[in-house]
């Protein structure tokens, strides 16, 4: 009820100011405000309801959008049964954030076309639907540059494999990979780690296909200008911290479960800017002596960081 009532408001404040299109920005002389109100009506109202329900937006046959010109956000476009409408994105040459769902391999080499030509785009979001998600669809052809002035880049859905253009991200500032399920964790990790101005990094659960028994590694000079890292450490045996790693990491977010595997982390002590460390334990860890051991090991660690960092827990810790 309190949704429905939401949107209705959101809706008739939107429709307001469609009035008056000069109120809410210039758009180019064929524009009408009967495209302005389709395209309220058909796209971004749909997209909040989309963010209350949790399902991408169709675009409808007949609007217009390659006429809005000046358009600075979009999303999100549901492109899995209109792919066409990457023609007419290909067009709002002024974007700034773009957020697609139903990325698949049939639409993939018209997103990236499309992608080329979006010079001005800031933030992108890539969203799959099913199975096998993302695999295979971010594998851009070795000519394609991508937006040199992308500093958010979200993708959720099975990767495998860590798309190589996104090394080519100089200017990037935050990446969340979800449900990515990378197989080469030190690859992924390796190539991460080498992006100059990336700054917040987030990687939940199942970024990583498995990381049972495994290791975790972050290298010496690695992670320059990460300020904050969000890690679901997943069974693995052992995190380590080299030392200069993460000059400028203030905020380490931890996550994960130890049923399995108790991990050991090492390295905290070497981490030069660290301010919190964040504990959370999954519901479903349940070995209460190992999650003590793992907090009593954590507090050892920072208490020899010269800046006496704290830690917060929560869950199971």
């Amino acid at each position: 009820m309190r949704n429905r009532l939401c949107i209705s408001t959101v809706s008739l404040l939107g429709l307001c100011l469609l009035c008056s299109a000069s109120a809410i920005g210039k758009f180019d002389e064929e524009t009408s405000t009967r495209d302005l109100c389709t395209m309220w009506c058909c796209s971004i109202l749909p997209s909040i309801a989309m963010r209350l329900q949790g399902n991408g937006v169709v675009a409808p046959r007949g609007l217009r959008i390659r006429r809005l010109t000046a358009l600075h956000t979009l999303g999100v476009v549901d492109i899995s049964w209109q792919p066409s409408i990457l023609q007419d994105i290909k067009r709002l040459i002024q974007l700034r954030k773009l957020e697609v769902t139903g990325v698949n391999k049939k639409n993939s080499k018209k997103l990236f076309s499309a992608l080329a030509a979006l010079s001005q785009l800031e933030s992108l979001s890539l969203f799959s639907k099913w199975k096998p998600g993302l695999w295979g669809c971010l594998d851009a052809e070795e000519k394609f540059s991508p937006p040199k002035n992308l500093k958010t880049l979200k993708l959720q859905g099975n990767l495998v494999e860590l798309p190589k253009w996104i090394g080519k991200l100089n200017n990037l500032v935050k990446l969340k990979l979800s449900k990515s399920r990378l197989k080469d964790h030190d690859a992924a990790i390796q190539v991460l780690g080498m992006l100059p101005n990336l700054t917040i990094l987030c990687l939940p659960r199942k970024s990583f296909h498995s990381l049972e028994g495994g290791e975790l590694n972050f290298s010496e000079g690695s992670f320059k200008s990460l300020v904050v890292l969000e890690l679901h450490f997943g069974g693995s045996k052992r995190v380590k911290f080299q030392q200069g790693a993460f000059h400028n990491l203030e905020l380490l977010e931890l996550s994960g479960y130890i049923d399995k595997v108790e991990t050991k982390f090492s390295g905290l002590e070497f981490l030069p800017g660290i301010k919190e460390v964040w504990l959370q334990g999954e519901f479903y860890s349940r070995n209460e002596q190992a999650a003590r051991r793992l907090k009593e090991d954590l507090l050892a660690q920072l208490s020899e960081n010269p800046k006496k960092p704290i830690l917060k827990t929560s869950g199971y810790f």
